[in-house]
């Protein structure tokens, strides 16, 4: 299975217009996919995998609920070190 470093994001406000989701992930090359295709990949489990460079190294790109409005096809970095997403701090794109 494919994996793709993520380098950048591109956000969206929620419904509630109160906070942001991600909706584009850049990866290394270039390439931006969207969110449907990064979640569709990560529920499959022969699909591509996205991660990021954190602190402490590897991350893993996750597909969760969103803790602020139930959103089902969330995205965000796997839990290391702190509650914040890190994925919020790569560059905008």
């Amino acid at each position: 299975m494919p994996e793709y470093q993520i380098s950048g994001i591109r956000t969206e406000p929620s419904w509630s217009d109160d906070h942001e989701h991600i909706s584009h992930l850049r990866v290394e090359d270039g390439t931006i996919f969207v969110r449907k295709t990064v979640v569709d990949d990560l529920r499959c489990p022969a699909g591509a995998r996205y991660y990021m460079v954190g602190r402490r190294g590897r991350v893993e790109v996750t597909v969760v609920t969103c803790p602020e409005c139930g959103f089902r096809d969330y995205l965000r970095s796997s839990a290391d070190t702190s509650v914040a997403d890190g994925l919020f701090h790569l560059p905008r794109v």
